[in-house]
């Protein structure tokens, strides 16, 4: 049941296996869904205590619509969709010991800032804005560094993908 998968480790050949894994589930989407809920003020204010009447109910109901609403955001899905990616098989064949040649890119004194609306996420750069939603991870882990390798984000399954073009 093993698998090869494509790693960066050391200048010598090395063999990683991958064991298997198993889907997201619901607790997981709950993790996920953690990071977005604690942004919204009414997930940090106190709760009213159960003898205050129907208040509690009231809150609890409250919360449960904004809930379903980050839930049902393009920015939720997007993460949901960045962290399926992260569990997706490489469609590259494996060629030990061949090591090919890096692909560098880095970084330039253009400013750029990593955007979150519920709408999706968005790259903001002097020019506007360019709309990078499932990419976020990917977007942000570039713009943490001063330089990366393609194959640095193919290994740690950061893949970019294009969406096909609808050229007229």
């Amino acid at each position: 049941r093993s698998l090869l998968s494509r790693r960066i480790a050391t200048d010598t050949a090395s063999l990683h296996l991958t064991l298997g894994f198993a889907p997201l589930n619901g607790k997981q989407l709950l993790n996920l869904l953690e990071d977005l809920v604690i942004e919204d003020s009414a997930f940090r204010a106190y709760l009213p205590l159960v003898n205050e009447g129907g208040a509690l109910s009231d809150r609890l109901g409250e919360l449960g619509g904004r809930l379903a609403a980050i839930m049902q955001s393009r920015r939720f899905r997007d993460l949901v969709a960045a962290e399926q990616r992260r569990f997706l098989r490489s469609s590259t064949d494996i060629a030990l010991p061949d090591r090919p040649a890096l692909s560098f890119f880095a970084r330039t004194e253009a400013r750029a800032e990593l955007a979150t609306p519920a709408e999706g996420a968005v790259l903001r750069v002097p020019g506007g804005e360019i709309a990078v939603g499932e990419q976020a991870d990917v977007v942000q882990y570039i713009l943490d560094r001063p330089a990366f390798s393609v194959e640095e984000l193919k290994a740690g399954n950061r893949i970019i993908r294009r969406k096909p073009s609808t050229g007229s």
